[in-house]
C-alpha cells in the first residue's frame, strides 16, 4: 500500500472551490468533500461514487493511504547531544541529538533524522571556544531552526 501526503493548503483551496461553486460560506471536513463535490450542479455524473468524486481532487486510489499534513511551525532539541565537550581536533559527534517538530495543529513528531545540522557530524574542531551547530528542517517550503553548543577546550 503506498502513501500520500495531503497539504491543508490543498484542502483549503478544495473547500473554498466547492464555496464558490456553491455559492455557500460552510466549513467542511475532509470527509464531506466527496459529497458537497457531487451536490455542485452540472458535476459530470461519474462523480457520484466517492471513489470518483477523490478521482476529481486528485487521483484518488483505494490502494493509497492518505495523510493530512499540517505545515511546520518550530523544531526543538529535545535531547543535546551525549557529547557536548571536546578537545581542540576532536571531530563533531551529535549522537544522541533528538529534535521534535511542531506542527500547525499542535502536533509534534520526531524529525532528527530529516534535518540539517551545520556544523555536521565529523567536523573536525580545530578552534578552543563555543562550537554552535544549527540545525534546520525545511518541509512545503517553509524553513525553521534551532541551535545547540558545545565547548571545545584547548
Amino acid at each position: 500500500m503506498s502513501k500520500a501526503l495531503i497539504t491543508t493548503q490543498y484542502l483549503t483551496d478544495i473547500a473554498n472551490a466547492i464555496r464558490e461553486k456553491l455559492a455557500v460560506a460552510t466549513r467542511y471536513l475532509p470527509s464531506q468533500m466527496a459529497e458537497a463535490i457531487r451536490s455542485i450542479q452540472g458535476a459530470p455524473s461519474e462523480w457520484q461514487g466517492t471513489q470518483e468524486a477523490y478521482d476529481a481532487l486528485g487521483s484518488y486510489d483505494q490502494n493509497t493511504t492518505y495523510y493530512i499534513f499540517s505545515p511546520l511551525q518550530s523544531i526543538l532539541i529535545t535531547h543535546q547531544p551525549t557529547k557536548t565537550s571536546y578537545a581542540v581536533n576532536d571531530v563533531l559527534d551529535l549522537r544522541g541529538i533528538e529534535v521534535m517538530a511542531t506542527h500547525g495543529d499542535g502536533s509534534t513528531s520526531n524529525v532528527t533524522n530529516y534535518c540539517t545540522y551545520s556544523p555536521a557530524s565529523g567536523y573536525k574542531l580545530q578552534t578552543a571556544g563555543t562550537v554552535t551547530v544549527t540545525v534546520s528542517l525545511t518541509d512545503c517550503g517553509i524553513t525553521v531552526t534551532a541551535t545547540t553548543s558545545g565547548t571545545v577546550e584547548a
